[in-house]
């Protein structure tokens, strides 16, 4: 939990200071702000929805469910850098 804890703060941190370094500084504050809320309505809706699928299905299959949208992810992040 410590290591989970260590790398969301560092992700978190570098993530807002790209975001705030790309934007100009009339944007800024809106920017992070709309950006600190679809992280956080996100984090709500995958906390419920997680809850859910553990409870009709098996821890597996939510491991499963998550590795989809992050391996699209790694595939889109691969082809960008070839």
């Amino acid at each position: 939990m410590f290591l989970l804890g260590l790398g969301w703060s560092c992700t978190l941190i570098a993530g807002s200071t790209l975001l705030s370094e790309s934007v100009s500084d009339h944007y800024r504050a809106p920017a992070q702000g709309t950006s600190d809320l679809v992280m956080n309505l996100s984090a709500a809706v995958g906390g419920a929805l997680a809850g859910v699928i553990i409870a009709v299905l098996s821890y597996g299959w939510l491991c499963a469910l998550s590795a989809i949208p992050i391996t699209y992810v790694a595939l889109i992040a691969f082809k960008s850098r070839v």
